[in-house]
């Protein structure tokens, strides 16, 4: 956990300045890949400083990820909205975690995490496919707004 934490500082702090360069998009794209490149490396390291170094690289790329999210949940859920989205956006965390705790009763932690990230890997992908206008939604370019009906 030290690893993760240590990886999640360091992810922080270099967010403020990477986002200075580059759009939120790529920021998100690359982070995400990193994050799962990271913990498909983790769940088959057989050494425990490669499997240290895997961990620490998911705790930066998921720093990341958080603060870039939380970002533009603040900037585009209406005021009145903002807490109960961030609220399940967080609590969305959760439903992962326990899927990834069941998989891992059943086939070990290793297999479990493995799994998960090929599982990560492959809803970016179909979501990058099903949603080609998806950057601007990230990068501001578009607002989805709640229809007045």
């Amino acid at each position: 956990m030290s690893a993760q934490g240590f990886g999640a500082v360091v992810g922080s702090l270099l967010i403020a300045q990477i986002l200075r360069r580059w759009n939120r998009s790529a920021l998100i794209l690359g982070a995400m890949g990193a994050a799962i490149a990271a913990g498909i490396g983790y769940s088959v390291a057989n050494n425990v400083v490669v499997a240290i170094a895997f961990i620490g690289l998911v705790g930066g790329a998921t720093a990341m990820l958080m603060g870039l999210f939380g970002g533009i949940t603040q900037r585009d859920a209406p005021p009145e909205h903002r807490g109960r989205v961030l609220s399940l956006s967080v609590g969305a965390n959760g439903l992962g975690l326990f899927f990834i705790g069941r998989l891992a009763d059943g086939f070990g932690i290793s297999n479990a995490l493995f799994v998960g990230n090929i599982l990560l890997l492959t809803a970016v992908t179909v979501g990058l496919i099903a949603f080609p206008r998806w950057r601007s939604l990230f990068d501001g370019g578009e607002r989805v707004r709640p229809s007045s009906a």
